[in-house]
């Protein structure tokens, strides 16, 4: 298997090197398409034996079933080794942290976007939370930590920012739930907690400081730094967001963007409040619902997250004046996360991931009823 991976590796690098630079993009996509079938297929093979046979068709055969909660269980021990590592770095070696982070995100962000691609939801992975994730590694790799200029400290401070409360909070506004077994709910809880976790121990953690890790001297939070910068970065975030928007995503209904799912989720609270706010505003009428395609509700959705940022960049001024209530906060919203992934687990997921084996099952029985049926006629 390793050879013909091999194989396969050089040929797509020949093709590569064959095309005029114009196919170049087209290429690449191909080489992703096949790579994510050669993995599909790979996973198929390991689970039914069969590489060409689906384990949604299959979840009724008794060794797919042990495979795949063998699979789940190991998926669950590993993110609860992830978390308490987290934790250990956090409390006991800050200064690994952020290294450690965004080594692996990577691979956690990779499989995303192949995952999501799958079901049309790679465009996800243009949301401001990524950008910020970037922002802050970029900060780290660029500026001497131990001696900020002043563009560093302005870049610190708005990542400080946007991180603590806009982007942490959207685990509460998105119930962004901590579902230790879900590599896609532990990455989407790692994108919102840890860049506000690691610009807190970077603003206090002393140990950082005295390391050369951390500035140890930082100014005052002046009003530019608490809102005007921080919302350069954010607007020249949306303008590339809204670009994308209107040149790709609104010719391809079939996209799955952060408004399209929010419009579709009517339990969530921001979908609730944005469909009240819009019936406020006159943009849809009482009992209509919000269009993700329309142009006015795009543009409605655009001013309303910027409304959002502002709001929640209110307090961030306490929070990077005083460490307790920085830290609280984070408590607060890292409790919240676990604390959905809890209700998911008892509410929901116990009785979603029996009733699967049960539905196929069940599906398989009828349908050889069915076929029984027929031949009798």
């Amino acid at each position: 298997m390793a050879n013909l991976a091999s194989e396969n590796s050089r040929k797509w690098v020949g093709e590569l090197q064959a095309v005029h630079v114009s196919e170049i993009p087209q290429k690449i996509q191909d080489v992703q398409d096949r790579l994510h079938q050669s993995i599909v297929r790979q996973c198929r093979q390991a689970i039914t034996g069969d590489p060409d046979k689906r384990v949604r068709d299959n979840m009724d055969d008794k060794n797919v079933q042990t495979i795949i909660k063998e699979v789940d269980a190991w998926a669950f021990a590993m993110g609860v080794f992830l978390t308490m590592l987290v934790e250990y770095l956090a409390l006991s070696k800050p200064e690994y942290l952020a290294p450690f982070t965004y080594s692996l995100m990577p691979f956690l962000l990779i499989h995303r976007f192949f995952s999501y691609k799958e079901a049309k939801f790679h465009f996800f992975l243009i949301d401001f939370c990524y950008f910020l994730n970037l922002s802050i590694w970029m900060q780290i790799l660029v500026c001497p930590n131990d001696d900020y200029s002043e563009e560093c400290e302005i870049w610190f401070k708005s990542n400080f920012v946007m991180s603590i409360c806009p982007i942490s909070f959207a685990i509460v506004g998105w119930n962004c739930s901590l579902v230790f077994h879900s590599v896609d709910k532990v990455t989407s809880f790692m994108v919102h907690v840890l860049p506000g976790l690691i610009c807190h121990l970077m603003r206090f953690d002393t140990r950082l400081q005295v390391d050369g890790l951390a500035q140890k001297n930082l100014g005052p939070l002046t009003l530019k730094e608490q809102f005007l910068y921080p919302l350069i970065f954010y607007v020249l975030w949306q303008l590339f967001q809204l670009f994308i928007q209107f040149t790709v995503i609104e010719k391809d209904q079939t996209l799955v963007t952060s408004l399209r799912y929010l419009a579709k989720d009517q339990k969530n609270p921001m979908t609730k409040f944005f469909t009240k706010l819009a019936i406020f505003l006159g943009f849809i009428k009482h009992g209509e619902k919000a269009s993700p395609y329309s142009v006015s509700i795009i543009l409605m959705f655009t001013l309303f997250q910027f409304g959002y940022m502002v709001v929640l960049m209110i307090p961030t001024k306490l929070m990077f004046d005083y460490e307790f209530i920085s830290g609280f906060y984070l408590i607060f919203i890292i409790t919240y996360g676990i604390w959905l992934g809890a209700s998911y687990y008892i509410q929901i997921f116990s009785q979603r991931y029996n009733s699967k084996f049960l539905t196929a099952s069940n599906n398989n029985i009828n349908s050889s009823l069915n076929n029984s049926s027929d031949k009798s006629d």
